[in-house]
């Protein structure tokens, strides 16, 4: 029996040491846990340059420019807009009515393929800091054919 008692004894030490050397082994962590969220919303905005009347004498590259604040258009010599159907509006999700942030996106607008490729014309559609307005700025190579040209453009803005 006394060696039965002194098994016990001896395991039942074993086991206050082992405890002891995981209890010196252990502690405490702080953890930090953030999260954010931003919701997404789609929206649409229309960039329409309108007809553009080019003088046959025109010479060189040709600009048309909308300022994003005052809608007022600025034309190169040698083209007109006759019509005056430019357009430059965006339509928002309830709720918002501006951006918080300037944004600057570079486009290209494709034409018809007249059978040595898409002609091209290019430029940027700018989108001013708490404005629900856009701008842009369309350049129209010399070398550009007459004819009806298209794209869009996709970018991301916090509202």
């Amino acid at each position: 029996m006394r060696k039965y008692f002194l098994l016990s004894a001896v395991a039942l030490m074993i086991s206050v040491i082992t405890n002891k050397t995981y209890a010196d082994a252990m502690g405490n962590a702080t953890v930090n846990v953030e999260a954010f969220i931003m919701d997404t919303y789609e929206f649409n905005c229309d960039a329409e340059f309108g007809t553009i009347l080019r003088s046959a004498s025109a010479q060189g590259e040709q600009t048309i420019q909308v300022d994003q604040y005052s809608g007022e258009t600025t034309l190169s010599d040698g083209i007109s807009l006759p019509y005056d159907n430019t357009r430059f509006e965006c339509r928002f999700p309830s709720g918002f009515s501006y951006f918080s942030e300037d944004k600057q996106v570079d486009f290209t607008l494709y034409g018809e393929d007249t059978g040595e490729g898409s002609p091209t014309l290019s430029g940027e559609i700018w989108i001013g800091d708490g404005s629900e307005n856009i701008g842009g700025i369309l350049t129209i190579p010399a070398s550009a054919p007459s004819g009806a040209y298209s794209g869009t453009v996709t970018f991301s803005v916090t509202f």
